[in-house]
């Protein structure tokens, strides 16, 4: 996994935390970039594995990846309709990517350690 989906979660972070603003169009412009990094960086991402047992996994991971772009394109519509539901909508996004983001890296750990001969 690339270092790009834990940048685009702190920018979706920075996105809702920066308060009150006094140019909506601002933040809007700012969350938007975020979403759009976002998308990239699930797009971007590899789920491939060298070991068989694996692959399910894999495979509900990049179920998972193509669930998270549809409502991160859903997310985009609601920015630029000016939901006022939008912070908590963007809140459970993040907290589904920051799991998303673990079991990847879960992956990436357990193909690496099958790798160099496992447990002890």
């Amino acid at each position: 996994m690339t270092p790009t989906l834990d940048l685009a979660i702190t920018d979706l972070h920075r996105a809702l935390d920066t308060g009150p603003v006094s140019r909506p169009e601002a933040r809007q412009r700012q969350l938007l970039q975020a979403l759009a990094r976002t998308c990239a960086a699930l797009d971007a991402e590899s789920t491939r594995t060298h070991h068989g047992w694996l692959t399910p996994r894999a495979q509900r991971l990049r179920r998972e990846c193509d669930r998270l772009l549809e409502v991160l394109q859903a997310t985009t519509i609601h920015v630029t309709e000016d939901d006022p539901g939008l912070p908590d909508e963007v809140r459970r996004l993040v907290a589904d990517l920051e799991h998303h983001r673990q079991r990847v890296n879960d992956l990436v750990y357990d193909d690496v350690e099958g790798e160099i001969g496992g447990s002890e």
